[in-house]
């Protein structure tokens, strides 16, 4: 296996030509992709497994209720898959053109809307945060439910750490240019700070507010969430004419 490249290789380059000098940017510029995508996928497994977590721990906190841990465990093996799920799409991302909009299915959305919503109600108790829903069953999208959940956690968890005790975190969903779909997830907490809105889609940005009393994110969730709806055709945009909190918008053909 080569060495990996040392400071000493990269950003020592006074003497070199214009040409190397630009071999080594792209080289940088490779290598700070490599920790993007590993960074991107270590994000989507905690998101994955977390309500596991979550799950498991009321359950060893109240070992006599059955249906609780019965409830964990699926909860337990539903994280693994997604895991493994989750990772295999987020690689999908860096190749060329082999996911198409025509290969993609038609996912019936209010199911994935429920299992996302089902998978952070515990987190969204803790937080003393309700969540409500309003997607009809008849609506559906071309994209894989596994990366439609992933958009779905994203955003639910970027709410969820911004509202306050109290709040809310709404979930709509409408029709979007005749047969796709439009995913609203919105919160009535502080909103998004006008200063960090142009980077809200960029690696490492967060959204969550200084004062958030919940942790902040990992500054990834979005800039994922936007490349898998971009991957089949749609858009993910923040509603800045939105001023009761933060609004999400989530448009799929």
């Amino acid at each position: 296996m080569a060495d990996l490249p040392t400071s000493s290789d990269l950003f020592h380059v006074e003497h070199l030509s214009p040409a190397a000098i630009d071999a080594k940017l792209a080289q940088l510029q490779r290598l700070a992709s490599v920790g993007i995508l590993a960074g991107s996928i270590l994000h989507e497994i905690n998101n994955a497994l977390t309500p596991a977590m979550t799950y498991s721990e009321l359950a060893l906190a109240d070992p006599a209720n059955q249906e609780l841990t019965r409830k964990a465990l699926q909860r337990t093996l539903a994280g693994i898959r997604h895991a493994t799920d989750i990772a295999t799409a987020t690689l999908n991302l860096v190749r060329s053109t082999q996911n198409t909009v025509e290969s993609r299915p038609s996912t019936q959305v209010s199911l994935v809307v429920n299992a996302a919503v089902d998978s952070l109600m515990p987190l969204a108790k803790r937080a003393g945060v309700r969540i409500q829903m309003h997607c009809p069953a008849e609506l559906t999208a071309s994209i894989h439910a596994v990366e439609l959940q992933q958009v779905l956690i994203n955003l639910l968890s970027n709410s969820l750490r911004a509202t306050l005790r109290g709040g809310t975190v709404e979930v709509k969903c409408s029709t979007w240019n005749t047969s796709g779909a439009q995913i609203e997830v919105q919160d009535d907490g502080p909103g998004v700070n006008p200063a960090i809105r142009s980077q809200l889609f960029q690696p490492l940005a967060s959204y969550s507010p200084e004062n958030s009393p919940h942790n902040h994110g990992h500054g990834l969730g979005l800039m994922i969430s936007r490349r898998l709806i971009e991957a089949v055709g749609g858009e993910l945009i923040h509603d800045a004419d939105f001023t009761a909190g933060a609004r999400f918008i989530a448009r799929i053909p």
